[in-house]
């Protein structure tokens, strides 16, 4: 089986290569989980990456049922599916049931298995290859065998891989100290200027055209020119207050394509620190957006509970944390918006 993957552009053809890959297209090292990946087409290109906790044996069906579900509105023609058990490696008692059950229901949505893994320990295991040649059955080592090359196409993409998913989370944690106390100075002040000329569209364009500036300073930078992409304590807030105009979002989310969008995505994680309550929800769910709109569903994931933590009624994170939870391709979604870089 052979999978190609976008933008890496890699292949999977080992066992090796989806246990390597999978880490990268979360973001994080899984632990306790049950993850698949949707293949499309006839290349049987990866789509959607989705990733539960490891669900208990007692609802291995409804599980199956449900990601049968998710690959079938993603258009999958196949799949990927991998475990990580918390202990026991194949034997954990949910791995049976669930890998009947999403046997099971698969062949009934017909969506191929390209593969089912285990992995514990440092070592996988194939749920689907009885031959001791290439699956033995006391598992791979992976810390034996030479880095896969899907591992280092993600590595020179960019992509980073955290030890947890509370280690992503705390890459987005909100300043402290003399930042954060000039902070709350500042944004209500700031935000109380703003106030004063409710929709605007002036306003609107000055803030389209402070967020294009920021971002055009750090793709100077990422591409090996000059600049210092340091924000003052006064233009974060006024980058921040901004974002409570939904036009202001809308035309950042066209963003999310390319350097333009890597570089948009660093100035929104800036934002987030900075962004004291309650001014840091609106630049959440733009955050959370851009990167489900970017493949990120992990990292889009922790930023929208946090802004629903913060607010739950909040219908812009509502309705991602739907789209998430359905999950929808971001595909849905990319044709609509209009690339709007440059000016």
């Amino acid at each position: 089986m052979t999978t190609d993957i976008e933008p890496a552009r890699f292949r999977l053809s080992t066992p090796s290569d989806i246990v390597a890959a999978v880490p990268y297209l979360l973001g994080f090292e899984p632990a306790d989980s049950l993850v698949v990946l949707s293949l499309k087409g006839a290349r049987r290109r990866v789509g959607l990456t989705a990733r539960v906790d490891l669900p208990l044996a007692e609802v291995a069906d409804a599980c199956a049922r449900t990601f049968a579900g998710y690959l079938k509105r993603d258009r999958a023609l196949a799949a990927l599916v991998v475990f990580y058990p918390p202990s026991g490696g194949c034997s954990h008692p949910a791995i049976g049931p669930l890998s009947a059950a999403i046997t099971k229901r698969f062949a009934s949505a017909r969506i191929e298995i390209g593969d089912m893994l285990c992995v514990y320990e440092g070592r996988w295991w194939s749920l689907h290859c009885t031959d001791d040649a290439c699956c033995p059955s006391g598992g791979t080592m992976m810390s034996l065998e030479a880095p896969p090359a899907c591992a280092a196409a993600m590595t020179v993409s960019g992509r980073v891989v955290f030890g947890s998913r509370d280690e992503l989370a705390r890459t987005i944690d909100p300043v402290s100290g003399a930042v954060q106390l000039a902070m709350a100075y500042a944004l209500p002040r700031i935000s109380a200027q703003l106030g004063l000329r409710p929709h605007d569209d002036e306003v609107a364009a000055e803030s389209i055209q402070l967020f294009r500036a920021a971002v055009q300073v750090r793709l100077v930078v990422a591409r090996g020119g000059g600049g210092d992409t340091a924000l003052g304590v006064d233009e974060t807030a006024r980058l921040i207050a901004g974002l409570d105009d939904g036009r202001l979002r809308d035309e950042i989310l066209a963003w999310y394509d390319g350097e333009e969008g890597e570089a948009t995505r660093q100035l929104l994680v800036e934002l987030v620190k900075h962004a004291v309550p309650p001014y840091h929800v609106p630049v959440l769910t733009t955050l959370a957006w851009l990167a489900y709109l970017q493949g990120d569903g992990g990292f889009a994931g922790i930023a929208v509970d946090r802004a629903l933590g913060a607010d739950a009624g909040n219908r812009f994170a509502l309705l991602l944390d739907q789209v998430l939870t359905v999950p929808i391709n971001p595909d849905v979604f990319r044709p609509a918006l209009k690339a709007k870089w440059p000016p």
